[in-house]
């Protein structure tokens, strides 16, 4: 069964510091299959650091303005 997650925030001692997507994950095996490595290297090497939050009570507004 596929669980059809896009993105995974990852954090460290409880802050979010990144956030991967399934393109991180392709760009992963990529990576792989370039360099013959079939290894298991972790999240921190394809991820996208720092990502920009809001906080939860922040307005939908707010948060568009934000993104765009």
């Amino acid at each position: 069964e596929e669980r059809k997650i896009r993105r995974l925030l990852v954090v460290d001692a409880g802050r979010l510091v990144g956030m991967l997507t399934t393109g991180d994950l392709r760009e992963a095996r990529h990576q792989a299959d370039q360099t013959g490595n079939s290894g298991d290297p972790p999240v921190g090497g394809f991820m996208t650091e720092d990502p920009i939050s809001v906080p939860e009570n922040c307005s939908i507004g707010l948060a568009a303005h934000t993104m765009l």
